[in-house]
């Protein structure tokens, strides 16, 4: 019988988007997607009580709740006003979390 993993050693993807507000136009925010995983078992871990969707302005997560969705902007600068938000509320078994 194997051993349970102990999860103590860790794999962190970062990827950074450099985002426009209109096809080719100039960049004008950053959001980072950022993946864990155990690097002895390969088991994906799960962000908690981040909802679930894509937003310039706050983290959100993806759908299966692997991916960490994170603005970034240098120091100094801020998003721009009226960029589209996306969310997705779930209900069933984790309703009484916020996702």
């Amino acid at each position: 019988m194997s051993k349970k993993c102990e999860h103590e050693n860790f794999q962190a993807t970062v990827a950074i988007g450099r985002l426009t507000q209109e096809e080719g136009g100039p960049v004008t925010h950053y959001s980072a997607e950022i993946t864990v995983k155990c690097a002895d078992c390969g088991l994906e871990f799960e962000w908690q009580g981040t909802p679930i969707g894509s937003s310039p302005y706050h983290p959100m997560v993806s759908a299966d709740l692997k991916e960490l969705r994170a603005p970034l902007m240098p120091p100094g600068e801020q998003v721009p006003e009226g960029l589209p938000v996306v969310s997705l509320r779930v209900r069933g078994e984790h309703s009484d979390t916020k996702h």
